[in-house]
């Protein structure tokens, strides 16, 4: 009996750890191509005195973990992800929340790096991507969304580090061709990843500021 116990404790702190943080993209069981660009989003589910996040991927299905991105800001809750030039169906990704204290985590399912057919955000495979112009842009850049009916829409943009350095959300987006706007005010020349989410699709790709 008591041995019974102390495994119900092990699962219910097992749970627990995991809890705190909840990996919400990639989810698993998608496919992309290496190089392809995976937005990794995440939120807390209880707070903490925290440190930073950390993020790890893996190559077969979890047994090891390489660092992705480390040390990131307590406040970020994305990170533009470039894949490796690897070949795996057992990539995974793991959210860190380095705490003071306990240190809590999450982790996707399984997915397919250079395995077959493309599921994840790419805009090359994507039916109908994003139009966005001008690219290189000194000044503004527009991207236009068709619309198959009223949606809310989000504009995420990432420096080459993955870090989030826009966002946006457009509510209640008519049907038809939208238009969403980006004028950056202070950052560097280079490039620029976009993540466009409606309440229907994802897209996202790249863009070259030029000043």
């Amino acid at each position: 009996m008591k041995k019974l116990k102390l495994l119900w404790l092990l699962l219910l702190l097992s749970i627990v750890v995991k809890a705190h943080v909840t990996l919400d993209n990639p989810s698993g069981g998608e496919n992309v191509n290496p190089g392809d660009i995976i937005v990794i989003e995440w939120h807390v589910t209880q707070t903490h005195p925290q440190n930073n996040w950390d993020l790890y991927y893996s190559t077969d299905g979890g047994k090891s973990w390489l660092d992705l991105a480390v040390d990131l800001s307590i406040s970020q809750m994305s990170y533009a992800w470039t894949t490796p030039d690897i070949e795996t169906a057992q990539a995974k990704i793991k959210i860190v929340m380095d705490n003071v204290g306990t240190n809590y985590e999450d982790a996707s399912g399984v997915f397919g790096i250079g395995t077959g057919v493309i599921t994840a955000i790419d805009e090359n495979h994507l039916s109908n991507p994003v139009n966005v112009f001008p690219n290189p842009f000194s000044f503004e850049a527009k991207f236009q969304v068709q619309l198959n009916s009223l949606s809310d829409i989000s504009l995420q943009i990432f420096n080459q580090t993955g870090r989030q350095v826009y966002n946006a959300l457009f509510y209640e987006q008519d049907q038809g061709m939208t238009s969403l706007r980006w004028q950056p005010a202070a950052l560097p020349s280079g490039i620029y990843y976009y993540k466009i989410d409606t309440e229907s699709k994802s897209i996202s790709g790249k863009i070259i500021l030029n000043r």
